[in-house]
């Protein structure tokens, strides 16, 4: 009579021999260390506020204002405020302006804008007064209204926009006033 019992045949058995062990052994650790990899980028993507801010920036310029403004909520509420740079905010900025001049929940992204400006002005005013300064005349016109806003709020804004580039605002301003 023959065993045809196919549990028992040394094929069966591989896994638990000190060669198969090492095997396994080694499946497991390369699956564990791609589960750790993985993870690790992905947390890293999530918390990088210049990635966000560029997703962003993206969504603004495909038309995509509400996304752009959740993005950048979504950064405000999630970093911590020491991870965010003069540049980031500033950028951030610049997307609620767009967003406000836009009249999407316009006062609410207008206070937005300027929270970022001011805590922008606070952790570097020369980079933040070089940034505006170098900002496009479209750009430029958004951001004084933010920058007239933190001036009524005690802020002296002359030390941030030269005085050509606030004429020149204030003419987009008016001009942009008349043709409406």
């Amino acid at each position: 009579m023959t065993n045809n019992n196919s549990h028992t045949s040394p094929a069966h058995f591989k896994a638990f021999t000190p060669h198969g062990a090492s095997r396994l052994a080694l499946s497991a650790i390369v699956a564990c260390i791609i589960c750790m990899l993985t993870i690790a980028c992905t947390d890293n993507n999530s918390s990088n506020p210049g990635l966000k801010i560029s997703n962003a920036e993206f969504a603004l310029q495909e038309g995509d204002l509400a996304k752009a403004v959740d993005l950048c909520n979504d950064i405000k509420h999630s970093s911590d405020s020491t991870a965010l740079s003069y540049d980031h905010l500033c950028r951030m900025s610049l997307i609620y302006t767009a967003a406000a001049d836009r009249d999407i929940d316009s006062g609410a992204n207008m206070a937005q804008a300027v929270e970022c400006l001011e805590n922008a002005l606070a952790l570097d005013q020369d980079s933040t007064y070089i940034f505006i300064e170098n900002l496009p005349m479209d750009q430029l016109a958004s951001i004084r209204v933010a920058l007239m806003l933190l001036d009524s709020k005690g802020l002296d804004i002359t030390d941030y926009v030269d005085e050509d580039s606030t004429l020149v605002a204030d003419q987009m301003i008016h001009h942009h006033d008349h043709v409406e």
